[in-house]
């Protein structure tokens, strides 16, 4: 299984080198189901229990750093479109 991590989910161009547009991010996730992805929970994947069912090698787990709003405002959206779970990791000192 595979991690992709991303940080910020931006509308238009991205301005920082750690950020992806949403059309970038929609194409990324369009590409990954058309190659036979399937997008899983990363809670499954670290629970030995879940993990029996998640041997396939075309398994992919998506995660964020930080919880940038757009995290919701612009990711959300697009994850929600193609059934595809993510995992956020906030960082508890800004909330």
């Amino acid at each position: 299984m595979k991690i992709l991590e991303y940080h910020e989910i931006v509308a238009g161009q991205p301005q920082e080198i750690h950020a992806v547009s949403a059309q970038r991010f929609a194409e990324q996730l369009t590409w990954l189901s058309d190659q036979g992805y399937r997008v899983v929970r990363l809670g499954d994947w670290i629970d030995p229990a879940g993990r029996q069912n998640l041997n396939d090698r075309r398994l992919i787990a998506l995660s964020f750093d930080d919880g940038y709003g757009d995290n919701y405002e612009q990711a959300f959206p697009l994850l929600q479109a193609q059934n595809c779970p993510a995992t956020i990791f906030l960082v508890s000192a800004a909330i």
